[in-house]
């Protein structure tokens, strides 16, 4: 019977932690995590990002012709995200040119800015 409490004990604590911290349980034997994304969905996601910040004002109009970009799972300390990058040959302003976006693995906005960092 202690056995049988013991091994429950176990298992109840193996699902909590896998839905405490869905991004570093899902990391398959190779350390890379798995992302709920691929790359063309949140290139898209970025992309719809961009024309809204179009639409807004906040960044030239040449952006809203912008159809690519490329994603890539990038790790920050502990963390990983996804690192959506776009480019504008057109833009005014060439240190304006790539920005970057951050979401995380499963899609949530995080940051835009041209830094790349």
């Amino acid at each position: 019977m202690r056995i049988v409490s013991i091994s429950l004990l176990i298992m109840i604590g193996a699902i909590a932690f896998n839905a405490a911290c869905p991004e570093i349980s899902s990391a398959h034997s190779g350390g890379h995590p798995v992302s709920t994304l691929k790359e063309p969905e949140v290139v898209a996601v970025a992309l719809k990002y961009t024309k809204r910040l179009v639409e807004n004002g906040k960044i030239e109009k040449s952006w809203a012709e912008v159809e690519e970009g490329t994603g890539e799972i990038k790790q920050f300390g502990k963390r990983h995200e996804w690192v959506v990058t776009l480019k504008n040959s057109r833009a005014k302003n060439p240190s304006k040119g790539t920005p970057y976006f951050f979401f995380s693995l499963k899609g949530k906005y995080i940051a835009t800015h041209f830094t790349g960092k």
